[in-house]
């Protein structure tokens, strides 16, 4: 994590004051946090599980949904698992007949999938904390994947606010 992404404050920190601000789950290389600060906005520190377990959205996911509903967040946006949703892997884990996996996937690949569709179930629960309490939100890439359009979870995720931004 570059070191002005590492010098926000942590979320889950209760010592830090409570004003709003905007919080980037399954961040990536934070682009939009990045965004925000360049903008003027105020940002928690990204999450991404690549720095570490303490940043897994699945177990600190309830948290992160009460910091919407108690006001520390003002906006957010999540990355997707490209691992298992992606129409460009090779093998495929999905398929349009299949968007919650494929019937034969064993180990590696089914905990791949397995991972994706927690991963989903969170983000539309993200999503609509943001949307309900009247905070914006986008999903990365969610148009070219099996999840929107092919999965209940998808359409939904996709179509229930319409404010979801594709990147």
């Amino acid at each position: 994590m570059s070191p002005v992404l590492s010098d926000l404050p942590e979320i889950l920190d209760s010592t830090v004051g409570d004003s709003p601000k905007f919080f980037e789950a399954m961040s990536g290389e934070a682009v939009l946090t990045l965004g925000v600060l360049l903008a003027r906005g105020e940002a928690w520190r990204p999450w991404d599980i690549l720095c570490g377990r303490e940043y897994d959205c699945l177990a600190h996911g309830m948290t992160l949904i009460r910091s919407v509903e108690t006001g520390k967040v003002n906006g957010g946006h999540s990355g997707l698992a490209c691992q298992s949703f992606t129409f460009a892997r090779a093998p495929p884990l999905r398929s349009l007949a299949y968007p919650l996996g494929l019937p034969h996937l064993r180990g590696h690949q089914l905990q791949l999938v397995e991972a994706g569709n927690s991963l989903a179930s969170w983000t539309l629960a993200w999503c609509y904390a943001l949307y309900y309490a009247g905070f914006f939100f986008s999903v990365e890439n969610p148009v070219g994947s099996y999840l929107c359009g092919s999965t209940a979870k998808g359409e939904e995720l996709y179509t229930a606010c319409n404010t979801i931004t594709s990147i």
